[in-house]
């Protein structure tokens, strides 16, 4: 009797030890900074600084900071309303398991745009047109908190990191995550926001963004745990309604 206690004593161990050994290459929140700084290659387009967490159970991109950097590219609004919740969708417009490797070894990745099977993005489930946002005083080169504006382009236009979505006249809401143009070189992907607005009927792309992972955390409890900004941010992840803002193509959007 005490043989087969201590055999199934070692069992219970090695399958905990595997269980440990397996978990270091998962995680249930990741923490993530977006810095689009411009770049030689793209020097009209920086601007946008977010802070957030990407949740792999429930897939989705809470933002929780979002500022604007003046004096080095175009002037984006920003988001009233924070924090931001955005859900993972895959290039067929339905919902995506984002892996639980997100972000190991600093590593953010949305797939290609060449296998858009496995390609997917973090889209606003609320349009460009029905969020809040303040816009930046190149003046004083600040965003201006003194007023909220709306943006009011005719074609309904909804945020995302490494892709976005519009409603099409015919065929509704449309979700894009790989490069529609095949004239662009380039893709959506970690590095974009293609739809940020910088006026009330334009927008630009962020591009070339440097997205850095900032933590990785296996949690029992992924919704709980998440750091909140504030009290009342206690629900985020689950469903709060998300407020906005961007990805952005590098030249000025007109109608779709």
């Amino acid at each position: 009797m005490n043989n087969l206690l201590t055999t199934v004593g070692a069992v219970a161990l090695a399958v905990l030890l595997l269980g440990s050994l397996s978990d270091t290459s998962r995680a249930d929140l990741v923490g993530i900074e977006y810095f689009d700084s411009a770049s030689a290659a793209f020097p009209g387009n920086g601007g946008p600084l977010w802070t957030g967490i990407v949740d792999t159970i429930s897939n989705k991109l809470r933002i929780d900071t979002w500022s604007e950097l003046p004096g080095h590219g175009a002037d984006f609004w920003t988001p009233v309303n924070m924090p931001v919740i955005w859900d993972a969708i895959g290039s067929t417009g339905a919902s995506f398991d984002v892996p639980d490797t997100f972000g190991l070894n600093g590593i953010v990745d949305f797939g290609d745009d060449s296998d858009p099977v496995n390609d997917f993005a973090f889209i606003s489930p609320v349009s460009l047109q029905d969020t809040d946002w303040y816009a930046f005083d190149p003046v004083a080169m600040e965003v201006d908190t003194s007023q909220v504006v709306n943006f009011t382009l005719s074609t309904v236009l909804h945020a995302g990191w490494g892709g976005d979505a519009f409603v099409h006249s015919t065929n509704g809401l449309t979700y894009r995550t790989v490069q529609p143009n095949p004239q662009s070189t380039s893709e959506y992907d970690y590095q974009m926001i293609p739809l940020l607005p910088t006026g009330a009927q334009t927008v630009v792309s962020s591009t070339a963004a440097t997205s850095t992972v900032t933590s990785r955390e296996i949690t029992q409890d992924p919704l709980a745990a998440i750091p909140e900004a504030s009290a009342f941010l206690g629900v985020a992840l689950v469903g709060a309604g998300c407020a906005v803002g961007t990805w952005t193509r590098k030249k000025l959007l007109a109608k779709e």
